[in-house]
């Protein structure tokens, strides 16, 4: 019977800190391949004497844990830790905005003076997360739906030109009124 023991290379740590390839730095080991597991020494960690590591099952021959040549792992590792960083940065950027609040009767009219909550729309799109003071029926989130997404805007000149077109002058100084500093 014919031992079938390929050799490997795992990454234990990467980084490219927030420049270019150039800086781009991948610790790896070699390790072996056979029916019985993948097996390395991880020696990475400091002050803890080196280990041997063995992991059962087909799924650690194959990346993201082991690779057959070191161009292939590079290139990978590469890839991997620029779609890390985008999904990191992507999370971050919250864009701010503003909810529109109207209180308005069966006709469409307003019973009372229009107001907003600051916050941002999650990355869905299918919440408003209210970042001032206030809450939402005691609620700090508010469910957008086909019939509410057009009270959402980028800044308060959209919100308050919105109710100048649908409500006239009068709504949007009321409006504007209402918020500090804004007039």
């Amino acid at each position: 019977m014919k031992n079938k023991t390929r050799k490997k290379y795992i990454p234990l740590f990467y980084d490219g800190g927030y420049s270019s390839d150039d800086n781009f730095i991948c610790y790896y080991v070699e390790g072996t391949y056979n029916k019985y597991g993948l097996r390395y020494v991880d020696d990475i960690a400091c002050n803890v004497a080196p280990k041997n590591v063995c992991l059962k099952g087909l799924r650690y021959s194959r990346p993201p844990f082991a690779y057959n040549s070191y161009e292939e792992m590079m290139m990978d590792v590469k890839k991997r830790y620029t779609a890390q960083r985008v999904a990191e940065n992507a999370g971050n950027t919250k864009k701010e905005a503003v909810y529109l609040v109207l209180n308005l009767d069966k006709e469409g009219n307003l019973k009372s003076d229009p107001f907003d909550f600051d916050g941002y729309v999650t990355k869905h799109g299918s919440i408003f997360r209210i970042t001032s003071s206030g809450t939402n029926d005691g609620s700090k989130n508010i469910k957008l739906t086909d019939e509410n997404k057009h009270l959402v805007f980028p800044n308060i000149v959209k919100a308050a030109d919105y109710v100048q077109e649908n409500y006239g002058d009068w709504a949007m100084f009321h409006y504007l009124k209402s918020i500090p500093g804004a007039l």
